[in-house]
């Protein structure tokens, strides 16, 4: 699932994983994702650090409660070390800094995908 309210983000993230095998659902909001892991549970969720209605930390936050939590990627324009180390210090997966490198958005995506297939 990928969450975010821009646009830009939504063609930049569509291109990068054209061809990529885990499913790819958007959420514009952060109610709007809590709505979609209550029908569906994501196994990764790609969050934009600021939303319309919260943060990734809010969504970090609510997703822990799934009996699998999903892998969790955080992305940022200004991604800063503060934002590094608090998104890998709770457990999130990676950073994604925008703009984003189409390759390396492809290949953390796979492997955050493998990850979450795995069993913990």
């Amino acid at each position: 699932m990928i969450v975010s309210s821009s646009p830009e983000d939504r063609m930049a993230l569509a291109s990068a994983l054209e061809g990529h095998p885990c499913p790819q659902h958007w959420a514009t909001s952060l109610q709007e994702s809590l709505d979609q892991v209550e029908r569906t549970p994501p196994r990764v969720v790609i969050c934009d650090a600021n939303l319309p209605d919260g943060s990734w930390r809010d969504l970090w936050d609510h997703l822990q409660f799934l009996p699998d939590p999903p892998v969790f990627l955080v992305m940022e324009t200004n991604a800063d070390e503060r934002l590094w180390a608090e998104v890998l210090n709770v457990g999130g997966y990676d950073v994604l800094v925008k703009p984003f490198d189409v390759f390396e958005v492809f290949q953390v995506v796979r492997q955050a995908c493998h990850t979450s297939s795995t069993p913990h």
